[in-house]
């Protein structure tokens, strides 16, 4: 609604600029009628003619004012107005050209700073409650594939190491299995009511993520799409330090995990009892373990879309029904 809003309102300034601009292009294109000053003004003139036989007698006089021609050549000149609007009109002629919409165009320039806004606020609270050096972005951007993850992972020259004793590490799985848990239950009650509040999640989930979860949670609720999700069991095998109290995990998850779709006969459209994830924890500054980010490692459904081109990043498999 929004789009539609700003696209007819630059299409109002781009049509009136378009008026103004044509017509003090043709203004300034079409030269100017020639003026001429009137008999009086220089200085006027007289003749006699007399006919008869071979005799006539002719006389004038003519006088030149070269101020005239100074206040001509003045009023030629175009008014300054006119030539900006001129240079606007061709302008817009030829960004027009270049580009199929300027509606599209001012949007995706909108979006962009807007992004630029909110990533520079999400590394300001992430630094608040977590401390340490700022994150790549691609370890914090929303539904982001497990290949660009792994991208990032290469660029940014981070060892994920094999963890031996993952009982170590269980206050993060134990996280993860309550959040996950949580996060299908809460599917479940804002499907039957509209305005169950999902902010039980904040217990497990940084701040920042809560809020794609909660988008998500709107977007499978409109979709009659539901989520259910019992992990029995889940450990970090790899693990690597990105700051001071920040982790990139690669956990290991056993269970049941399917989609529903109480649209089509409840039939369940996607299943999988093994899976393995990439999860970024953080430690706030109350101590609790909280998740900024999570990538899944198998194929999903998420944000409207269907990941299954991905890659799996662990051996489990999955069940699809189209």
């Amino acid at each position: 609604m929004k789009k539609k809003v700003l696209n007819l309102f630059l299409k109002l300034i781009l049509g009136l600029s378009l008026l103004l601009g044509t017509i003090a292009t043709v203004q300034l294109l079409v030269p100017a009628q020639t003026t001429f000053a009137s008999m009086g003004s220089t200085g006027g003139g007289s003749s006699d003619f007399s006919g008869g036989g071979s005799s006539s007698d002719y006389s004038t006089s003519y006088s030149y004012d070269s101020s005239t021609d100074s206040s001509d050549d003045n009023e030629s000149d175009s008014p300054l107005w006119q030539k900006i609007l001129a240079g606007i009109v061709l302008g817009v002629i030829v960004f027009l050209a270049l580009i199929d919409s300027v509606g599209d165009f001012i949007w995706y320039v909108f979006q962009f700073f807007l992004r630029m806004i909110r990533l520079a606020f999400i590394r300001l609270h992430l630094f608040y409650q977590y401390g340490g050096k700022h994150l790549a972005y691609d370890f914090i951007k929303p539904n982001i594939e497990l290949s660009e993850l792994e991208e990032a992972i290469r660029e940014n020259k981070i060892e994920l190491k094999e963890i031996s004793q993952a009982s170590k590490y269980k206050n993060f799985s134990d996280v993860y299995i309550k959040a996950q848990f949580l996060y299908s239950q809460d599917l479940r009650e804002r499907y039957v009511n509209k305005r169950y509040s999902l902010r039980n999640l904040l217990e497990y989930l940084d701040k920042n993520y809560y809020w794609v979860m909660k988008n998500e949670i709107k977007l499978k609720v409109k979709q009659a799409t539901i989520d259910d999700t019992v992990v029995s069991n889940a450990r970090v095998v790899k693990i690597a330090r990105l700051s001071e109290n920040v982790w990139l995990t690669q956990i290991d998850a056993s269970g049941k995990d399917k989609e529903v779709q109480f649209n089509k006969d409840f039939n369940d459209s996607f299943t999988r009892s093994q899976w393995s994830d990439y999860v970024i924890f953080g430690k706030d500054r109350e101590g609790q373990i909280k998740i900024i980010n999570l990538v899944y490692g198998e194929h999903f459904h998420l944000d409207g879309k269907d990941f299954n081109h991905q890659k799996s990043l662990g051996s489990g498999g999955y069940r699809e029904r189209k």
